[in-house]
């Protein structure tokens, strides 16, 4: 699950946080140049746990759109555009 948090001040914009691995954590820096990917802003660690604060996208996740289709329901057009975003 991903929790949205704000500044106990209220200044700065909502970011997300999520529970994630050590592997998740080195592709978002690999990727850290690309428009299209979440922005990881700091991970900690907290009770053997690796926790990630990612800039908060409006719109969900792509996994949350594929799980409110029925499976294979994406079309051709989605893909392709999700792909050449990528």
């Amino acid at each position: 699950p991903v929790v949205s948090i704000r500044r106990s001040d209220g200044a700065g914009p909502i970011c997300a946080l999520k529970r994630s691995s050590h592997h998740e954590v080195q592709a978002l820096k690999a990727l850290a140049m690309c428009r299209n990917i979440v922005e990881l802003q700091e991970t900690f660690l907290s009770s053997g746990q690796v926790l990630a604060r990612l800039e908060c996208m409006e719109g969900g996740s792509f996994r949350s759109y594929l799980r409110a289709r029925p499976p294979g329901r994406v079309s051709e057009d989605v893909v392709r555009y999700v792909v050449g975003q990528v």
